[in-house]
């Protein structure tokens, strides 16, 4: 089975997963993938294959990028304000002799990769089992969205041809996050035969600009504003055709004037990227404190001033002992997508360095003899401050 077909495979059975949850209003944000058969969304390979095959048909690379496109717009929109799926009951599982430690109240997916298919255990006990039995990955859903951006993108490059896109939505709510229009690699030098495609690929760069103009507000519209100009300048100055230039002229031009003097239509835009009247944006989400985070104690702020004084020094996986132990007795409560903001809270109160976000996030389980060497100081603490 080639690489294109398996990964078609993952794709879909991932979007159906994904699908579930938004109907169920909930998360499922962590896949224990095992891989004994094949790899899971294997973008080197495909890269690989896609580098030294020339693909005729296109049909199912298109539906790739769709797929991608889906599940990236599920997680960054859709997502964004559903809380975690719950487990009934507590899940733990440890085996010393194999160095083996799992311990989570959120809900999660265990799947066992076939070249062909894959198998779900949905149930507890076949959880377990997984668990138990399995040699596996944990992927949380931001890895396998990357991972889909970055088989979209390698793709998109070697066929630019394929009509697949992200949603003006999704451009906006990326520019919210991180104040930067992310659609600049489609303005690139193109060769003589691909004029038609940089006038589509331009005119969609300016319908995204203006969904996002008319959204923001006035002080930001001016710095916005002056970043696309200077970028499509930029991109002028590196362009190989002269008659690309005089479609970026115009489309500075257009923006500098708010559009008003200028036709706002040089060709027929694509159905799917045009934005709908309707289209509202969702509210943003409040910071959290680091205090926020914290339930079901006593006294919040003397309980995370000995937490401090207790570990002055631990580091990556002892902190995520720390947090793993802290979320197993519910004092520590954060959502999906809330870790990173608790990371930096924690660090800035700590005042020190605890590790990267990596060394404490991408660490899956904790060996065992860090975990009691942590338990050993945390265990009497939380007997302290947590009321029976």
């Amino acid at each position: 089975m080639k690489i294109i077909n398996i990964i078609d495979l993952q794709l879909r059975e991932i979007l159906k997963l994904l699908k579930e949850d938004l109907k169920n209003s909930n998360i499922t944000y962590n896949y224990l993938i095992c891989e004994a058969e094949t790899k899971f969304l294997d973008s080197t390979s495909m890269k690989l294959y896609l580098t030294e095959t020339k693909i005729e048909n296109e049909t199912l690379l298109q539906i790739i990028c769709d797929n991608c496109v889906k599940i990236v717009e599920l997680w960054n929109i859709d997502f964004e304000v559903l809380p975690d799926k719950k487990l009934k009951e507590h899940f733990f599982y440890s085996d010393e002799s194999k160095d083996k430690l799992f311990s989570t109240d959120i809900d999660f997916h265990a799947i066992y990769l076939f070249v062909d298919k894959l198998q779900f255990f949905n149930t507890i006990y076949g959880k377990e089992a997984f668990v138990k039995n399995y040699e596996y990955k944990i992927v949380p859903i931001p890895e396998i969205v990357s991972n889909c951006i970055n088989i979209y993108n390698f793709i998109k490059q070697s066929y630019p041809e394929i009509n697949s896109d992200f949603t003006p939505e999704y451009y906006f709510n990326h520019y919210n996050k991180t104040k930067r229009f992310a659609l600049q690699s489609v303005l690139k030098p193109y060769s003589k035969s691909d004029f038609k495609e940089f006038k589509i690929n331009l005119e969609n760069y300016l319908i995204r600009y203006r969904f996002i103009f008319d959204k923001i507000n006035e002080i930001d519209k001016i710095e916005f504003k002056q970043d696309i100009i200077d970028h499509l300048k930029n991109v002028t100055n590196n362009q190989i055709h002269s008659k690309y230039n005089v479609l970026l002229i115009d489309a500075i031009e257009r923006i500098e004037n708010n559009f008003q003097l200028i036709k706002t239509s040089l060709i027929d835009i694509p159905k799917n990227i045009i934005p709908q009247p309707n289209e509202i944006s969702k509210p943003k989400k409040l910071k959290k404190t680091l205090l926020e985070f914290f339930h079901n104690i006593e006294n919040k702020e003397k309980f995370i001033q000995e937490l401090k004084n207790l570990f002055p020094t631990e580091q990556g996986k002892s902190i995520k002992a720390i947090v793993l132990k802290l979320v197993e007795v519910q004092i520590l409560i954060y959502g999906t997508k809330e870790f990173f903001q608790f990371y930096n809270e924690l660090k800035t109160y700590f005042n020190r360095d605890i590790g990267t976000y990596q060394s404490i996030n991408d660490v899956k389980t904790v060996d065992n003899e860090t975990a009691q060497t942590v338990y050993k100081k945390l265990n009497p603490l939380i007997a302290k401050y947590k009321p029976n």
